[in-house]
């Protein structure tokens, strides 16, 4: 049997000792050739796909930072997959943008999972908020409920405390502490509070509240059935005098109310000698009635 150089399929027998020599070298020459072309094809698509990634991630992060605060978390959790390049971006972003831009609020929530200092700005702008961007900023503060609880529970039961602020404190308890005693003490300065906002953004709050509407519901009719008639002129004139022994009662019956079919009322015709004072108190009525029979059970 010959002994046979299969990659040359030459027969070495036919060979001289330097031709085998040199054919050594030759397969050893491409087989290198090879290898290295192989290594640079790896490089390319590596090249390739960093600077993909690096597009995609780039393109998700401005769509993030413009978007509506009802896309926001579906968003974040499209640009997970991208987060090897998107995460410098987004710090990079955080730290030019405005202070308080919807571009810097954004980031920060996209970048608080990785990096807990965005606690303390999100917490600033939670307090500063809208009842629209509220949800928004308190949902991504959820897993640090328990680190804030402190100090919202502070800024609500500071009854002299700026009311915006105790407003925005409540509804952040509301969605994470709604069994806590504590509720008792500050429901009837709250709906106080909650009447006092813009009518157009009451029902906004409202439904921020609405883990603790039957609390606040309670407190608010108790409060003016016991002690209304010192504090708010019309009920001189619309309410008995109840007191405060019947209170308790007849608040827990008027707040069943809310079951029953509405009426159908037929407005009054409009009075040209209706004074001021008698207008300013019906949209009173119609602010305190309107806020606090929206706290449902």
């Amino acid at each position: 049997i010959r002994n046979c150089d299969w990659s040359s399929d030459v027969c070495s027998s036919d060979l001289s000792t330097a031709e085998r020599a040199m054919m050594r070298r030759a397969n050893r020459y491409y087989r290198s050739r090879g290898l290295v072309l192989v290594l640079a094809l790896a490089a390319v698509s590596v090249g390739s796909f960093e600077t993909v990634g690096r597009l995609l991630a780039d393109a998700k992060v401005d769509t993030l930072l413009r978007a509506e605060a009802s896309d926001v978390d579906r968003t974040v959790a499209e640009l997970a997959p991208l987060r090897r390049w998107g995460d410098p971006l987004l710090a990079k972003r955080f730290d030019e943008a405005e202070e308080s831009s919807r571009a810097k609020l954004h980031a920060g929530i996209a970048l608080l999972p990785i990096d807990p200092a965005k606690t303390t700005y999100l917490k600033e702008r939670l307090l500063a908020s809208g009842p629209r961007q509220f949800g928004m900023i308190r949902d991504a503060l959820k897993d640090k409920a328990a680190l804030l609880s402190a100090d919202m529970w502070k800024l609500l039961e500071d009854h002299k405390g700026d009311k915006g602020l105790r407003l925005r404190a409540a509804c952040f308890l509301a969605a994470s502490e709604p069994q806590d005693p504590r509720w008792t003490g500050s429901a009837q300065d709250l709906t106080d509070i909650l009447v006092s906002q813009n009518l157009l953004e009451v029902p906004d709050w409202i439904a921020h509240l609405q883990p603790v509407g039957a609390k606040l519901q309670q407190a608010w009719l108790r409060d003016t059935i016991a002690h209304g008639q010192r504090e708010r002129s019309y009920l001189r004139t619309r309410m008995p005098a109840f007191g405060a022994a019947c209170a308790d009662a007849l608040g827990e019956r008027l707040a069943r109310t809310d079951t029953l079919p509405p009426l159908a009322i037929t407005p009054l015709p409009d009075d040209e000698k209706r004074s001021e004072e008698h207008t300013s108190e019906l949209q009173s009525q119609f602010r305190i009635s309107y806020a606090v029979f929206c706290l449902k059970k």
